[in-house]
């Protein structure tokens, strides 16, 4: 007797189920025969999941890669945006603050004018008495005042103080013949002022021949001067166009003789004025240098500040 052995080509279909040349997407109706039966063997098949998984992994994955790609323009073209925005910004703010230098220079410069220029440069002493330590006599001082501006400039009640050391030689501050003057742009001239019956202290004694080799005994001192007047300029001013002004001429060498009435040179002691105008100078051209270096070291640090947030809010 000829034994059995099972092979796939004498296994016959069951009937019921499909033949795997029969199977159908699951999306299709299943297959059936002519009778409605279904033949075959059964296809395993999981419940709601599709048979494509590889397929359908892949649009997963394409789906997400173009949502990143569609973040990360929308997110560069953002940066983009705000920074040319800041560089607009920046541009404009360097502008201002340029333009605002230029402004504020160019009224110091030409709309605000300069003080005079003041020196005392020669006197004359007519002595009335004579002590160990003291001298009365009336003091003319010639002082040269030059006009620094290119307009015309107008001097006004205009007196003299003298000190030694903190201690006030003249009682008054009017002055004999010290009349109003006036002065061209760039004009200078010297203006003689009288200081009647000042008493100086004297500092040392000296001796020395006169013009006609006579030895005649002096005084030297050392006196301090102000000079002080209202000055009123004649071109346009940004600034008042009439301001008080006041020039002290400090460590004056002065000598004066017991003999006679002498002229003496002064040793040239350029005076330091001081005046609204000037002060008004100083004041616009700090403006001009600080808060430009202000304004830009602020937007240095917000830039900072800026970059750093975004560093850490980058994932």
């Amino acid at each position: 007797m000829r034994a059995f052995t099972p092979s796939r080509h004498n296994n016959q279909p069951v009937s019921g189920y499909p033949l795997w040349s029969q199977y159908r997407n699951p999306s299709t109706p299943a297959a059936t025969d002519n009778a409605g039966t279904v033949t075959g063997h059964p296809v395993s098949q999981l419940y709601g999941y599709p048979s494509n998984t590889r397929g359908s992994a892949a649009a997963a994955a394409a789906e997400l890669t173009a949502t990143a790609n569609s973040a990360a323009t929308n997110t560069y073209s953002e940066t983009r945006r705000l920074s040319r925005f800041e560089s607009n910004t920046m541009v404009i703010i360097a502008l201002s603050i340029f333009f605002a230098i230029f402004f504020t220079m160019s009224v110091a410069t030409y709309l605000i004018p300069p003080l005079p220029g003041i020196a005392a440069v020669t006197g004359s002493a007519g002595v009335h008495s004579v002590s160990d330590k003291r001298v009365v006599e009336d003091l003319d001082v010639g002082f040269w005042v030059q006009n620094n501006a290119n307009k015309g400039m107008l001097y006004k009640n205009i007196s003299l103080v003298a000190f030694h050391g903190d201690e006030k030689l003249s009682n008054f501050d009017v002055t004999g013949g010290a009349e109003p003057f006036e002065q061209g742009g760039r004009d200078h001239e010297t203006v003689w002022l009288r200081l009647q019956n000042m008493a100086v202290p004297v500092e040392r004694w000296v001796s020395r021949n006169d013009n006609n080799g006579s030895v005649v005994s002096g005084v030297i001192s050392k006196v301090k001067f102000e000079f002080r007047a209202r000055i009123r300029y004649r071109g346009n001013a940004w600034s008042k166009q009439e301001i008080p002004i006041k020039a002290e001429c400090d460590g004056v060498k002065i000598k004066f003789t017991s003999s006679k009435t002498a002229r003496e040179d002064f040793d040239i002691s350029a005076c330091e004025v001081y005046g609204q105008w000037d002060t008004h100078r100083r004041l616009m051209i700090f403006s001009a240098i600080f808060f430009p270096v202000l304004i830009f070291s602020s937007l240095v640090v917000y830039d900072c500040i800026i970059k750093h947030t975004r560093t850490r809010t980058q994932p």
